[in-house]
């Protein structure tokens, strides 16, 4: 458990080397990043003959450290992400702004420097402020290399709906288990903390899930080439059940000698049932496989997260349901 004595170490850990931040240079103690970032630079956009001769062996070395370095940045930018937003949001109160209008001025101000949207950036923040504040692990394992910066904030976002003392528990279970997380990717990581979030408080789970029930939806996003994206914000077990669907009837095409590719007949399955062409598919022949204790079903106070074949953990109260 973090407790004051844990807080205080982390403060007394703190960097205490100088930095030079303005439009032309970056210096951190006697360490020029600007120099750095302009090696880099030329031999990312020009090439190098260097690295044209190294070894196989040599190449995954650089790929690993440059990766290293990835997420070192990204812990760094973190912290910096919610120092500008604590300074601007000073600034702007001091000028009696409203609470409102002082995070639209730090999203706007955080836009411009890393060139995103503020919708982006508005996630960004939200989920460097839990890292910062309340995961110091998570926040430890990206600085180190550990983790992804996809996976970090993925698991900030995922601790979203809980209390700072739950995230820094689930955090403290994370860090302690990412030696057996190895190799996982985001999904599967933000996967292992809602699970844990969830063993220490189930009802706020289920809380959650009827909460987020609320936003089902359907969106239709423009793709390339005359193509579109369809997404359908639904319950997990509806999502699970429509794929399982698509894919079951895709296979008994193929079967039966369709030369189209399994995914392209599951889209155009998807696109039958939804418009009325075609036969479309039969969901009285679906079975999902659930894996839930009989400790969620007899005793919720004590419930543990529920598994969907082919999804993931999900709130108990989704499968009672």
């Amino acid at each position: 458990m973090s407790g004051p004595r844990s807080v205080a170490a982390r403060i007394r850990r703190r960097s205490t080397l100088p930095i030079s931040a303005n439009d032309e240079e970056l210096w951190i103690g006697d360490t020029d990043i600007t120099a750095v970032r302009s090696v880099l630079a030329e031999i990312g956009a020009d090439g190098s003959f260097a690295l044209e001769k190294l070894a196989a062996s040599e190449t995954i070395s650089l790929l690993a450290r440059v990766q290293d370095l990835n997420g070192a940045i990204a812990a760094v930018q973190a912290r910096a992400l919610v120092h500008l937003e604590h300074v601007v949001k000073e600034d702007s109160l001091r000028r009696e702004d409203t609470p409102k209008q002082a995070v639209k001025i730090a999203r706007s101000e955080t836009s411009k420097a890393l060139k995103q949207s503020k919708s982006c950036v508005g996630q960004s923040m939200s989920s460097s402020r839990r890292l910062v504040l309340s995961m110091p692990g998570m926040l430890t394992a990206l600085a180190q290399g550990r983790i992804l910066a996809t996976s970090a904030h993925k698991v900030g976002r995922t601790m979203g709906p809980a209390t700072p003392a739950q995230r820094t528990q689930v955090d403290e279970i994370l860090a302690a288990h990412l030696p057996y997380l190895d190799g996982c990717g985001p999904e599967e990581l933000a996967g292992e903390a809602a699970k844990v979030l969830h063993g220490l408080d189930p009802r706020g789970a289920a809380d959650r899930h009827r909460t987020a029930k609320r936003d089902r939806s359907i969106t239709v996003r423009r793709g390339e080439h005359g193509m579109c994206t369809v997404t359908a914000h639904l319950p997990a077990l509806d999502g699970a059940r429509i794929r399982k669907g698509l894919s079951v009837a895709a296979e008994k095409a193929r079967a039966h000698g369709d030369r189209r590719g399994h995914q392209q007949i599951m889209a155009d399955l998807f696109a039958d049932a939804l418009i009325g062409r075609g036969e479309g598919i039969d969901p009285s022949t679906l079975e999902i496989a659930v894996i839930i204790t009989d400790r969620s079903l007899l005793a919720p106070e004590h419930a543990d997260a529920a598994t969907i074949e082919g999804y993931g953990p999900v709130p108990y109260e989704h499968i009672r349901q």
